[in-house]
């Protein structure tokens, strides 16, 4: 039974690549693909007003501003019988409609290992990196660059909730270091293996407390400690991307976008620890983060202070408020 699934641009990724103060040099190229559409039998027989919902493109961006999706979920629609229809109601793979509509990058998180001894997903789509490479293979096909977000955890990871992966539950310090680091050059090798440039890479995922917990937490009375051990593992992780493909882009990312002093705590303190990241991730949810001017005077205050792009790496927007 086939489901009909409308496409909700939900997670969505954006650069503002901020030019106040200067920034370091990031700068996103993309491929000039022009493929044959993938069209499947289904045609959907509903018709909808698409003019009361679609969104003007902005003037003035710059030629290389991100406009991605968060797709994760993709394979596990599919896999349910979710089939994509395109705006003339004729089935057609899913990355083709989102690059004909302007998606530009394919933002894709990856869990260590997101199923139980029985083989069971534990849900969000199920993604390892093998199953995060078949969809970018298909990202790629269309002309999307790939951002892999990495949340070092078998599953959501988040200010709240950063579990360390089972298979390093043992490890001490020193270990998981290595571990990080290890994990991190396996999976980029096997998306190069697979024929699929990275161009962006998450270290982390809402890392505001810092990442696999316990060894990984700050602790708020005493967060230098916090910070040192932290700043390791975040070093790790960049190196092991950099020794993959010295030009991928790496992001530290943090939730609470519209949180001015949250961030510039933050990033002061691993900059003092001389993380050599690339660029500035920022969750916004509205809902939850405070007004757009707050996410605004945030962003310029990074941008300017640190000289890094920021990146949009997650937001949506409720349909209604009610």
């Amino acid at each position: 039974m086939r489901k009909t699934v409308w496409l909700v641009l939900g997670a969505l990724l954006s650069t503002t690549l901020i030019s106040c103060g200067k920034t370091t040099g990031v700068q996103f190229t993309y491929a000039d693909v022009n493929p044959t559409p993938i069209l499947g039998e289904g045609t959907n027989p509903e018709s909808y007003d698409y003019n009361s919902i679609i969104v003007n493109k902005i003037d003035g961006l710059r030629s290389d501003f991100a406009m991605g999706v968060d797709a994760s979920m993709i394979l596990k629609v599919e896999e349910s019988g979710g089939v994509y229809y395109n705006q003339a109601g004729v089935e057609q793979d899913v990355f083709q409609i989102m690059a004909d509509q302007g998606v530009n990058f394919f933002r894709v998180r990856i869990w260590n290992n997101p199923f139980d001894k029985y083989g069971s997903g534990y849900g969000g789509g199920d993604v390892n990196t093998d199953r995060a490479i078949e969809m970018a293979l298909r990202a790629k096909a269309a002309g999307m660059n790939v951002m892999v977000d990495l949340h070092y955890s078998d599953f959501w990871a988040d200010p709240d909730t950063q579990t360390m992966p089972r298979k390093w539950a043992t490890y001490d310090a020193e270990e998981l270091v290595t571990a990080v680091q290890t994990f991190t050059t396996e999976v980029l090798s096997q998306f190069k293996t697979s024929g699929i440039t990275v161009d962006a890479i998450q270290i982390g995922n809402e890392i505001n407390g810092g990442m696999m917990w316990p060894l990984g937490k700050i602790d708020w009375a005493d967060p230098a400690p916090g910070y040192d051990y932290l700043s390791r593992l975040l070093k790790a992780g960049i190196a092991g991307a950099k020794a993959v493909n010295s030009k991928i882009y790496t992001v530290i990312h943090l939730a609470n976008g519209g949180s001015k002093d949250e961030f510039n705590d933050f990033f002061t303190a691993i900059e003092a620890r001389n993380v050599p990241y690339d660029i500035i991730g920022a969750s916004y949810y509205p809902y939850y983060h405070r007004s757009l001017e707050a996410l605004q005077a945030n962003l310029d205050n990074v941008a300017t202070k640190f000289k890094k792009p920021v990146i949009i790496a997650e937001m949506s927007y409720g349909f209604t408020t009610k």
